[in-house]
């Protein structure tokens, strides 16, 4: 039987992003139950809003 290894993983790193300033908004494909959408607001180069919808059939 052979022991468990005890090396922890390496950290990755991520690169340094700057992302354009403005508001961007996706939605998904609409389903039985309704539509689902989000909208992200850049400023200074950093997310500093994130909104999540999910509307139902009637779009309530």
């Amino acid at each position: 039987m052979t022991k468990p290894s005890t090396q922890k993983p390496k950290p990755q790193t991520m690169p340094k992003v700057s992302y354009k300033d403005g508001t961007y908004t996706g939605s998904g494909p609409k389903w039985s139950e309704g539509s689902e959408d989000a909208t992200v607001v850049i400023k200074n180069g950093k997310i500093t809003s994130i909104t999540l919808r999910r509307l139902d059939k009637n779009g309530k």
